[in-house]
């Protein structure tokens, strides 16, 4: 959120199964629900807010808990992959194959 580094959930299959997209917003967001709902939109579950935080959704506390924990643990895995340099993403070949089997 404060880095202005991308995310991309397609850094390990569970991020990508787990959060799916996840937007960002802008952090004059924080003033307006609308624009907030509005990116849970489709399947969106997470949404980045600029130099504020994440919000998470779910059909549950604990599957809304889920999505919050996997998406701190890959925003970590993401700062320490940059300092490595650029990290590898699955190709659209493997997320299709993930789609196929998880979210189908």
């Amino acid at each position: 959120c404060i880095t202005g580094a991308p995310f991309h959930s397609q850094g390990i299959p569970e991020s990508y199964v787990v959060l799916g997209d996840v937007v960002h917003l802008p952090f004059e967001s924080v003033t307006n629900p609308q624009q907030i709902a509005a990116g849970f939109s489709g399947t969106r579950s997470c949404v980045f807010i600029d130099n504020y935080g994440a919000c998470v959704c779910g059909p549950s506390l604990l599957k809304a808990f889920d999505r919050l924990e996997v998406l701190e643990t890959m925003s970590r895995v993401h700062l320490l992959a940059w300092q490595r340099g650029e990290p590898q993403l699955m190709n659209d070949e493997q997320v299709k194959e993930l789609e196929h089997a998880f979210m189908s």
